[in-house]
């Protein structure tokens, strides 16, 4: 009979003892779990979780990826359209130099004396530089004469 009692005192002070410890803080807090949830169904849950979040992590990725190659679109259109029109002025500018050229090529020289008439010198001016352009002019008509050849 001591024996029972001795071993009813010590399951009555075991359990005590174990309820003392589970009275203490635990170091981090523990997951509250719905007795009635199935375990399956924790699981699930988390499964479609991470599946929403990689979903919408890839639907950024895809949106950024399009974004970036619109704004590549763009920058080369636009300097397609930087390059062509650099083609075409530039086309219009040597236009613009070979009409330049054609009208110089088909224009007469015009002499010093009528240039000085119409700029307003004096008359005694333009007969000075008249007289010296008529002594250059049969000076050249003089050196292009061909000489004797007895000579």
């Amino acid at each position: 009979m001591k024996i029972i009692t001795i071993v009813i005192t010590l399951a009555c002070l075991g359990q005590a003892a174990l309820a003392d410890d589970l009275s203490t803080a635990t170091p981090s807090p523990t997951p509250t779990i719905n007795p009635l949830a199935r375990r399956g169904d924790i699981r699930h849950s988390e499964r479609i979780n991470r599946r929403s979040e990689r979903r919408s992590a890839g639907d950024t990725k895809a949106k950024d990826r399009a974004q970036q190659r619109t704004d590549r679109v763009a920058v080369q259109t636009a300097q397609a359209q930087a390059r062509g029109a650099a083609r075409a002025r530039e086309q219009a500018q040597r236009e613009v130099a070979a009409e330049n050229r054609r009208e110089t090529r088909a224009e007469k020289p015009r002499l010093t004396s009528d240039l000085m008439t119409r700029m307003g010198f004096s008359e005694q001016q333009i007969a000075d530089q008249k007289a010296r352009e008529q002594a250059a002019s049969a000076g050249a008509k003089e050196a292009v004469a061909p000489t004797p050849a007895g000579r």
